[in-house]
């Protein structure tokens, strides 16, 4: 099995508040690794401590092998680590290929000729390239979406980290997302992904992790995972003891 990406015993959080607390993750690669877990229990900071937002207090993060603890966000891009964010973040008075190129030549310093060929095949790749000369902040949610997805892709990574992209849409655009992201995969690329529609982990994931608290509670199938105890508890303890309150 060959590890792309690694997190080994690492704890990180926000200034004295510490998130995440002895995780430990192992991603292969080609893999699309979905990651879910109820408010807070850690996802967005896991995230944010993989891309270099955050730096972790104690433990290791390796891609391919080396030691990128203490990189920086830009450094972790030129490696391979591309992301979302939840909320999409577009220049907006830009046009939408004025976005992707600006990704394409600051996030993997390709020259000019190959940052303008890698922002093309990026908008073609979310089925974008009628819309690339309209303004960014002119584009519905599920174009911004689109649209963070291909910013992402321009930069050439080698595994890309998701943040809830399906988050908002309706049934038919997150199935539009999820042949994106497919597709992304045949091409061999490996995927982190975030989401709060189980639906969506269980059709893109190969292996599932369930968050809970800064740890990972399970992890496994996605069915398995969905269908397991721990999850259950999770998602539904809380609203069985306000059952039993009220019934009591």
């Amino acid at each position: 099995m060959d590890d792309i990406l690694t997190c080994q015993h690492i704890s990180a959080g926000y200034g004295r508040i510490t998130v995440l607390s002895d995780l430990s993750l192992r991603v292969e690669r080609g893999q699309t690794l979905g990651i879910i877990g109820p408010n807070g229990s850690g996802k967005t900071t896991l995230l944010h401590t993989l891309s270099g937002v955050i730096v972790p207090s104690r433990g290791k993060i390796r891609f391919e092998g080396q030691n990128i603890s203490s990189l920086s966000p830009d450094a972790r891009c030129r490696l391979g680590i591309g992301r979302t964010f939840q909320v999409p973040r577009p220049f907006g008075r830009m046009k939408v290929f004025e976005n992707a190129l600006a990704a394409a030549a600051f996030g993997n310093g390709s020259s000019r000729r190959e940052s303008w060929a890698e922002a093309e095949k990026a908008l073609e790749r979310t089925h974008l390239t009628d819309k690339k000369d309209i303004r960014a902040g002119e584009l519905n949610l599920l174009d911004r979406k689109r649209l963070e997805i291909a910013r992402a892709i321009a930069t050439r990574p080698k595994v890309l980290l998701l943040d809830e992209i399906a988050a908002g849409l309706t049934s038919a655009e997150v199935s539009g997302i999820l042949e994106i992201v497919g597709g992304l995969k045949e091409d061999g690329l490996t995927v982190v992904w975030i989401e709060h529609i189980m639906e969506t982990m269980l059709q893109a994931a190969d292996v599932l992790v369930c968050m809970a608290e800064g740890r990972i509670v399970i992890s496994g199938p996605p069915a398995e995972v969905l269908g397991s105890r721990e999850v259950e508890e999770l998602y539904l303890g809380g609203a069985r003891e306000e059952a039993r309150d009220a019934d009591g």
